[in-house]
């Protein structure tokens, strides 16, 4: 659009706004600062049910420039509700404005919060799991390399929506070690040209030793966990994931 700069109009491609799915879900959020930026955790708690729920930290994608909270809430909310999980949304500040590692350190200190404020959420400690769709499930995977790397070990899940691992050699998540890395789901698109690092990436984790299982979708594109009550794949991406999160 005329009048815009061109990173504005990358990032107005971020942002699909769905359709609410969910029942019984309460939203609230706290603030947080990070190497003096600010951030955001918004927090989706289901009503009733378990009175420690376990807990799933999610980190939006949108290849560290672009994306938001809002494209992922009610993705958030549904598999709250479907997995009576409480749900923390991570909205962390994007690049260029705000440099690597500022979000990375943003998502590590949440799970480093969850963990010691587990009694206020109502969290279960012992259950604690990430997920993110594209860069953030990059993100997913180096936040979980840290947890143990830092000798945390609180991160027992890792749903990862079609990230991308193969990056440059400073910054390049495929190279890590990953014997003891958590139970891990992999959930890829039919057409997308992440899916081979992905792939790749499952057969990794597969040699590490991993419990580790890989579903490619047919007929969808990167991006397409976006669509919430448009794509009917999304729906069974939130139950796979909410099934595979309740046998942990």
């Amino acid at each position: 659009p005329e009048g815009h700069t061109l990173l504005e109009q990358l990032r107005y491609q971020f942002g699909w706004r769905t359709l609410d799915r969910s029942s019984g879900v309460r939203t609230r959020f706290v603030s947080m600062d990070q190497d003096g930026y600010r951030g955001v955790r918004w927090i989706y708690t289901p009503e009733g049910g378990k009175a420690e729920k376990p807990c799933l930290i999610f980190i939006h994608g949108g290849g560290f420039f672009g994306g938001d909270t809002l494209t992922v809430e009610n993705q958030c909310k549904r598999f709250a509700e479907l997995a009576d999980a409480v749900v923390i949304s991570v909205d962390y500040p994007l690049s260029p404005e705000v440099k690597y590692p500022v979000a990375f350190h943003m998502c590590c200190e949440t799970v480093r919060w969850v963990w010691e404020n587990a009694g206020m959420l109502g969290v279960d400690r012992t259950k604690i799991g990430i997920s993110g769709d594209s860069a953030g499930g990059t993100m997913a995977v180096t936040v979980t390399l840290w947890d143990r790397q830092e000798g945390i070990g609180c991160i027992s899940y890792a749903g990862l929506i079609y990230p991308s691992v193969v990056w440059d050699p400073d910054i390049n998540p495929v190279e890590g070690d990953f014997e003891g890395f958590p139970k891990t789901l992999i959930m890829t698109a039919e057409y997308d040209y992440l899916r081979p690092e992905c792939e790749l990436f499952t057969k990794i984790l597969q040699d590490a030793g991993v419990s580790v299982r890989h579903i490619r979708y047919g007929g969808i594109v990167h991006g397409t966990f976006d669509r919430l009550g448009y794509a009917p794949q999304v729906e069974d991406m939130l139950r796979e994931r909410a099934a595979d999160f309740a046998c942990l």
